[in-house]
Parts: structure tokens; C-alpha cells; sequence
């Protein structure tokens, strides 16, 4: 072996070892907003890895077994992403949260994952509009908060972008207004009384043509259950 192959083999494993360190003193230290467990954590036990795995086997069971790329908007530190990755396919995890990027992207090369990349941005309209086109998009929890702080037409607009790069199936939760001990329910005013039919209105002017609910499953803050969607071109 040549003394280059060598000395670049030191610094990867160099590398990795660093990078389980900072990952091991962001866990342990708790430095990110985690609000979904690791899937390299079995004995993570929380109501949280409980819902997670819920939502994923709707997911995963209402998707053709194929592999399909897959987009994971707000992925936080990427179960989603990974567990996506599982069936096959490329999956791309993008979010604002520089921290848990890290984390996810630290994961990732942890434990030689090949077929995922995380991105940390602004999610926006513009930054949307200039990704590929995926199979598979997972749009959950950041509808509300996007409708919250920039207005329902933004955030209609924001749907729509997602639609056009978007080649079949988009997987979309959101907060509800019936979830009332939350600082943002009173937000949400304008889905009305009939959530189902509001929000299944809504897929279908962004461009999808079948609409279904997947799941039910509760929320971080709130035991309500919020209605899982499967919406398809």
C-alpha cells in the first residue's frame, strides 16, 4: 500500500473518531432540539421513538416495496430520512437546524450509510423550487409553522412548489387546530371544524389527485391525533 493510501486511511478512521465524539457530547449534553429518536438507539424506549415508528409503518405500508428516492423536509436528525433509506433508494434530509444536521450528517458517516445526504437550510419557496425531483416527499409538522409566520398563501405557495418537483407519492401531517393547549392551534382557524376535508381540498389544488388518510397518530405537545396523509399524482 503506498504511504498516500496510508496516511489518507489515518485521517478518515481520524475523522470518524472525531466525529463520534461530537456526536456522543451533542447526545449527551443534549445541544439539539430532538424531537425524533435515533434508529441506531434500540433501546430508546420514549413516546417520541414510540409515534415515530407508528408514522413510518404507515408510511412504509402504504408505499409500493420498491425503492423510491425520497425528500425529507424538516428532518430534523433524520429518522425519516434513515429509516426511508432502509427500503432503498436515495434520500436527502434537509433542515434549518444547523445542530441537528450535524448530527444527522455525523450518523450518516458513523455508521457508512451511502445512500443519504442532509442539507442544513432556509426552507423556502425559491430554495424548493430549485431541488430534483424526488418519488417520494415526507412533509411533516412544518405546514403549520410555515402557514403560521408567513400567511396561508405562502404557505399554499410553498405546497405547490413542493408538487412540481414532486413525481408521485407526498406524505403530509400537520399541526390541527383542535390541538388547543398549543401556542399555535388559534393559527389554524382557517382548516375549520372538518381537518380531512380541508387539508385533502387543499393536496388537490397543489396538484395531487388521490388523497387518503394513513394514520392517526399524536403529536410532541399534544395528544390529539393528528391525520396522516398519502397524497398521489
Amino acid at each position: 500500500m503506498k504511504i498516500v493510501d496510508i496516511t489518507n486511511a489515518v485521517l478518515y478512521k481520524t475523522v470518524i473518531a472525531c466525529t463520534k465524539v461530537r456526536v456522543w457530547l451533542q447526545f449527551k449534553l443534549k445541544l439539539t432540539k430532538a424531537y425524533q429518536p435515533s434508529i441506531f438507539n434500540e433501546r430508546d424506549q420514549s413516546k417520541s421513538s414510540r409515534e415515530c415508528q407508528n408514522r413510518f409503518d404507515d408510511i412504509s405500508n402504504s408505499l409500493p416495496d420498491l425503492p423510491l428516492s425520497c425528500l425529507d423536509v424538516g428532518c430534523n436528525e433524520g429518522y425519516f430520512t434513515f429509516r426511508m433509506s432502509q427500503r432503498g433508494g436515495f434520500c436527502h434530509g434537509i433542515d434549518k437546524g444547523r445542530n441537528e444536521i450535524m448530527i444527522a450528517d455525523g450518523l450518516a458517516k458513523i455508521n457508512n450509510i451511502n445512500n443519504v445526504s442532509f442539507s442544513n437550510a432556509e426552507i423556502d419557496v425559491d430554495y424548493i423550487s430549485g431541488l430534483p425531483h424526488y418519488d417520494v416527499i415526507i412533509f411533516m409538522s412544518v405546514f403549520h409553522h410555515i402557514a403560521r409566520h408567513n400567511g396561508l398563501e405562502y404557505a399554499e405557495e410553498f405546497m405547490s412548489a413542493l408538487s412540481r418537483i414532486n413525481r408521485k407519492y407526498l406524505v403530509f401531517e400537520t399541526g390541527q387546530p383542535d390541538e388547543l393547549n398549543t401556542s399555535w392551534a388559534e393559527d389554524l382557524a382557517f382548516m375549520g371544524s372538518d381537518i380531512e376535508s380541508w387539508v385533502s381540498k387543499m393536496l388537490k389544488k397543489s396538484g395531487y389527485n388521490k388523497i387518503s388518510v394513513i394514520g392517526k397518530n399524536s403529536g410532541i405537545y399534544s395528544n390529539v391525533n393528528r391525520l396522516l396523509f398519502l397524497a398521489e399524482k
